[in-house]
């Protein structure tokens, strides 16, 4: 099942994706973990969509980074660069595990838009606001790789690219991380794709999947 999250009045409420798509059906409750089906429907709009999620933390599975809940964001927020003197920075598409509980380890699971940097050396490369770009929906059911399409759309450039995310052993993932933190309901683990694709400053870039859309676009913070 497909479960979102949008903005609904002056809050928020989670939302499962209704078989006719122009429509979400709003779920009660403040946990992922205890959502209960209501009978009202909105109507879908892309500005009202949230990250469907906000972890506590978001580990790599390698261990290569470990970002801030503010580094994930909603799938039409912008990628704000912190310095106008950078020129390039890298994305990768990545699969996330949204952790549960000890009857459910691993609740549910999602794709996004992994941003690095490869400036300075240090945090900052992998764990900057708005560097983890989430797609609409995460998916309750079990993972298997699914097709995913990228565009890119710079000043002088239009590139496609279309792939599926890699086979991932969730419940391995999730034991080896474990080990090493501790895991509460809705943090994530996220695993990147081995290569990545080079932004520059001013690119636009979607991301299409069955998880829905993800369009960003690269610019600097005022």
């Amino acid at each position: 099942m497909l479960i979102g999250r949008i903005k609904y009045k002056r809050d928020w409420k989670f939302v499962f994706q209704d078989e006719d798509r122009r429509f979400l059906r709003i779920v009660d409750g403040s946990s992922i973990l205890h959502m209960r089906p209501t009978d009202r429907l909105v109507m879908y709009r892309k500005d009202f969509m949230l990250s469907p999620v906000k972890p506590g933390k978001l580990i790599a599975h390698d261990f290569r980074y470990i970002r801030p809940t503010t580094s994930v964001v909603s799938p039409f927020s912008s990628l704000l660069l912190p310095d106008r003197t950078i020129e390039t920075l890298h994305a990768r598409p990545s699969i996330y595990l949204v952790v549960g509980d000890e009857e459910r380890p691993v609740f549910a699971w999602g794709i996004a838009l992994s941003i690095i940097l490869r400036r300075y050396g240090d945090v900052r490369d992998f764990a900057m606001d708005t560097f983890y770009i989430v797609s609409e929906f995460v998916e309750s059911g079990p993972y298997s790789p699914v097709p995913y399409r990228i565009t890119i759309r710079g000043r002088e450039r239009e590139d496609t690219i279309s792939a599926k995310t890699l086979p991932v052993e969730m419940e391995e993932v999730y034991r080896k991380v474990k080990r090493f933190f501790l895991l509460y309901p809705q943090d994530a683990i996220g695993v990147d794709m081995d290569w990545s694709i080079i932004l520059r400053p001013g690119d636009r870039i979607s991301m299409e999947s069955p998880l829905g859309k993800i369009e960003t676009r690269v610019e600097f913070k005022e």
